[in-house]
């Protein structure tokens, strides 16, 4: 029949492969002007085939930089027209999809992506050294000068989940609810004519004496290119409604933090002197944590108070963390014969973090119970750049990629999603986990991505394919809580609540 044909044809045409959406007047050549992040112009204003790729645009840019630097070495780079990244798309695609003209030169942003590429982890070892549940865990760089860095060591924070720890010693917290161990850079300090590290084995060798019974929700310590180059700080985050700065050298509070009206969920330490803090108040608040020398940026001051999530905000996540987490060290493996040189090469890593030549704004993104994320620029503003929705379930944990072009959200919905770092757009959803998604971390070239399951698995995702899982690590026995990438790429950590560790490597 006629409508049985009909359907059929229907049919059909959704199975065949739809070829790109093109304006029907796109000219053969677009005139175009490639710009760095800080708006610089790489080259003259070009005539570019309207369906050049992003293989094209990348040969192209990098002959242009030759032509005025004679040492560039060719690199890879990401493009964004508009503020849409172009991702598996020619540019006459993505002028078409944004409705741009085709009369005015478009402005094409690059920017630089890492020249290293990280390998897949794929088998793995076991390590059984708890008791309790594993429910937090961080992997960090040997940063001393001697011959072991570049290597890694885990520390680990243990907790039974929905219980308390109860600590002996007298001057410790009564009660430990939980520790995330996000730790800077060891580094090595001379002190009276000896060696020293200051870092997690301070914290493991010292006590810190606590005023009250509350228990301590978040522990975080500064990262090498914060304003207090000595990272001698530990920021602590507690049910009791306050946040203590401690001195880890000395073992003694500096100063508290007291605003939040209820329990603080979440600390990330900023490379601008500043600190964030997460509660369940609904809030997140920007300390001023160094004194600036400016009225109302002294130490220890409230700068703003950031609102929007309609419950408790539970996970934090910056656009530099990566650079406060490595500080000066990257995959060179570069050696400083004293602590001002790599005091200075982590404050130019932090400048371009970004991928340009300059410092740009910090961004924040913050992940709440109300299903949805924010994200913002506290640092300038108390108001959200964007608010990004569509977990349909809690959201659990938040990263930014290293280079800051992605943030990945885990949820209950059993969902990882996508989202570009810079506008908050949302870019795609990695399905195949079959229960809830608890942590992700990333590799350090931004490429690759691990997840962590109740489901007890760990899924490898790749960001140029995210439509299925690259790899499944299977080996857990229970639910998997901690998971993190190495700053070196050479292997993934994960703890479970079978109470083992798995180190993974390729």
């Amino acid at each position: 029949s006629a409508s049985s044909r009909a359907y059929q044809e229907r049919k059909k045409a959704r199975l065949e492969p739809q070829g790109p959406v093109i304006a029907p007047n796109m000219p053969e050549s677009l005139p175009c002007r490639f710009t760095t992040m800080e708006g610089v112009p790489i080259g003259p204003t070009l005539d570019l085939p309207s369906l050049a790729t992003t293989d094209k645009l990348e040969n192209l840019v990098n002959q242009l930089v030759a032509a005025e630097d004679e040492e560039h070495d060719a690199v890879p780079y990401a493009f964004y027209i508009g503020g849409r990244e172009v991702v598996g798309q020619s540019v006459a695609e993505v002028v078409t999809a944004l409705g741009l003209s085709t009369e005015t030169s478009l402005t094409i942003t690059c920017q630089p992506l890492a020249v290293f590429r990280v390998r897949p982890v794929n088998g793995a070892a076991r390590l059984s050294p708890a008791t309790a549940t594993l429910c937090c865990m961080c992997r960090i760089p040997q940063t001393d000068t001697g011959s072991r860095r570049g290597q890694d060591c885990s520390v680990l924070g243990r907790c039974v989940v929905h219980s308390k720890v109860h600590v002996p010693r007298p001057q410790a917290p009564r009660a430990l609810h939980r520790m995330v161990s996000r730790w800077a850079p060891l580094r090595l300090e001379r002190q009276d004519g000896r060696d020293s590290l200051v870092g997690p084995e301070d914290w493991q060798g010292r006590r810190f004496a606590s005023e009250g019974p509350q228990a301590v929700g978040d522990l975080l310590d500064v990262g090498a290119n914060a304003p207090n180059s000595k990272c001698e700080r530990l920021a602590s985050a507690s049910k009791d409604k306050t946040i203590k700065v401690w001195n880890v050298r000395t073992g003694r509070v500096e100063f508290s933090l007291c605003g939040h009206t209820d329990s603080v969920e979440a600390l990330r330490w900023g490379g601008v002197g500043l600190l964030y803090s997460a509660s369940r108040d609904r809030t997140i608040k920007v300390w001023g944590v160094e004194d600036m020398g400016v009225e109302g940026k002294e130490a220890g001051k409230l700068v703003r108070t950031l609102s929007g999530h309609g419950h408790r905000v539970n996970s934090l996540a910056l656009s530099c963390e990566s650079v406060c987490r490595t500080g000066p060290f990257d995959h060179t493996a570069a050696h400083f014969p004293d602590s001002e040189s790599a005091a200075s090469r982590a404050q130019e890593r932090y400048n371009t973090c970004g991928g340009g030549k300059v410092a740009e704004v910090e961004r924040l993104v913050s992940g709440s119970d109300d299903f949805s994320l924010f994200l913002w620029t506290p640092s300038e503003s108390k108001q959200p750049v964007a608010r990004m929705t569509g977990h349909q379930g809690l959201v659990n944990d938040i990263a930014f990629s290293p280079d800051g072009r992605f943030v990945a959200s885990a949820s209950f919905d059993k969902k990882v999603k996508l989202w570009d770092g810079r506008s908050g757009v949302f870019v795609a959803t990695l399905t195949g986990h079959v229960g809830p998604v608890y942590k992700v971390a990333w590799a350090m070239d931004s490429r690759l991505l691990v997840s962590a399951s109740k489901d007890s698995t760990i899924k490898l995702w790749d960001t140029r394919d995210p439509k299925t899982a690259k790899h499944t690590l299977p080996g857990h026995a229970d639910e998997v809580y901690a998971l993190d990438w190495a700053p070196n790429g050479a292997q993934v950590a994960s703890g479970s609540k079978d109470r083992t560790i798995k180190i993974w490597r390729n």
